[in-house]
């Protein structure tokens, strides 16, 4: 399958403080937010395999069952067995679905421990920590320094990282202000929320919530802009919208444990 366009994004300010060019692959998802070679299949991830039948108890044997004649009678036990077999047989039924959703069921089990990835920057220049159900990717954006997510969750992250040296007095807010009006030109229908000021570790930053169409797709995204010592930072995270207000919080605290090297 070939790799759809990444069509959000932005490029670096130029040094006057004009109109920022455009990179030839922005962040986001290029209409696919399934993107990555995983996507949730029909836009609609499974949600597991189904149980199986609980065989009935031996007539005349209670011990291994509900009496015979009871609302509860041929309900199977609960038990580690029994998910081991009913992920079997979904496989055998439902294929891809089960695979699909088998994959999102152990990404809840590893976020809710609250483990992480360290991802480090291609350059060795930051670092992020992410949810342990995330991996790094390639592919979602050319010039990013930072690519990580889950496909099968639908959940992406990317990290662009601009050094100061080729900037002249460009405060956060302008280097803000001109990367979502860039966004604008790309995204259809894009409604932005923000800024939020607060801070990622010691550093000042910048934080929006936008939203829009990109190839009859809908998607959210928490941006935020980080004042580094050494660099400009964007720390983009997103999903499809109707999923936006459930991963929120994931992305918010991967996003604070972003910092330089």
């Amino acid at each position: 399958m070939s790799q759809p366009p990444n069509p959000l994004g932005w490029g670096p300010a130029s040094p006057d403080g004009s109109q920022p060019s455009q990179h030839p692959n922005p962040p986001g998802y290029g209409g696919q937010p399934g993107y990555g070679g995983q996507p949730g299949y029909g836009g609609q991830p499974g949600y597991g395999a189904p149980q199986p039948f609980g065989a009935p108890p031996a007539f005349g044997q209670p011990e291994y069952g509900p009496a015979y004649g009871q609302p509860a009678y041929g309900q199977p036990k609960k038990s580690n067995a029994g998910v081991i077999i009913a992920i079997v047989v979904g496989l055998l039924v439902v294929g891809v679905f089960a695979v699909i959703g088998v994959g999102v069921y152990y990404a809840k089990q590893l976020d809710s421990a609250e483990a992480t990835n360290l991802i480090v920057a291609d350059d060795g220049a930051s670092e992020i920590k992410v949810p342990a159900s995330w991996s790094k990717r390639t592919g979602l954006n050319s010039v990013a320094s930072i690519q990580a997510g889950n496909p099968t969750a639908e959940e992406y992250l990317i990290v662009i990282s601009e050094s100061k040296q080729d900037f002249t007095d460009l405060p956060l807010a302008k280097y803000a202000e001109l990367s979502i009006e860039a966004l604008k030109t790309k995204i259809s229908g894009m409604t932005v929320r923000g800024p939020k000021s607060i801070k990622v570790g010691d550093r000042d930053a910048l934080e929006y919530e936008f939203e829009g169409t990109v190839d009859h797709v809908n998607a959210s995204y928490l941006l935020t802009f980080v004042d580094g010592k050494k660099s400009l930072h964007q720390v983009m995270a997103w999903t499809l919208k109707s999923r936006f207000s459930s991963k929120r919080d994931k992305f918010v605290n991967a996003t604070k444990t972003f910092k330089e090297r």
